[in-house]
């Protein structure tokens, strides 16, 4: 038997365009689960991959890396909400913010990210197109989307109003924001 909660719970149009504040409501009036594995992207809501071992491992190891070389110069955050106005609030797996841009009253903004990082595996063809598209727009410094199919980590850096994109295999990178916090890209994808 299907309680009212539960039909409330799809109740949503998933092919109108919705804004962050219909959004929001959504999940203030319950239609929407607050921990629902969903995101906003371009007005709609769109269904979030399951989170498998290695993409688990992954964003492990990054955050671990990440939060390591801290020191108060950036604040690392897994899994952080990030408002973009007006239809966009994708569920990064990973974001460097700057300090005190967050509290318990408001999200990170896009001025205070200095870079976001996505691990792909079923999404890898979503992430570095559309993704891009809507980091870019907001101008957020600094997108790396971990290829998990082909153990590659595309660099998107914003240069003017256009983001330049790489791909690493290997060797040291640092978010262009912040010189000196490495990741090794190699151990990233071995076993190390």
């Amino acid at each position: 038997m299907v309680t009212d909660l539960q039909s409330r719970r799809f109740a949503f149009d998933t092919t109108r365009r919705y804004t962050l504040e219909e959004y929001h409501r959504l999940v203030e009036d319950g239609i929407l689960e607050e921990d629902a594995r969903v995101e906003l992207l371009e007005g709609r809501i769109v269904a979030m991959s399951p989170i498998r071992p290695r993409h688990q491992r992954i964003v492990t190891k990054l955050f671990k890396t990440f939060t390591r070389q801290e020191r108060g110069r950036f604040v690392a955050e897994q899994d952080c909400p990030l408002p973009i106005p007006d239809h966009d609030e994708p569920e990064p797996d990973l974001v460097l913010y700057r300090p005190g841009a967050a509290d318990e009253q408001r999200h990170v903004r896009p001025a205070d990210v200095l870079l976001v990082v996505e691990v792909a595996q079923s999404t890898r063809r979503r992430d570095p197109v559309k993704k891009a598209g809507i980091y870019e727009g907001a101008k957020i410094l600094e997108y790396w989307v971990v290829d998990l199919k082909r153990d590659g980590l595309h660099v998107f850096t914003l240069v003017g109003e256009r983001y330049e994109t790489r791909i690493v295999r290997e060797g040291k990178l640092s978010p262009q924001a912040l010189p000196g916090i490495e990741v090794d890209v190699g151990t990233l994808f071995g076993g190390a």
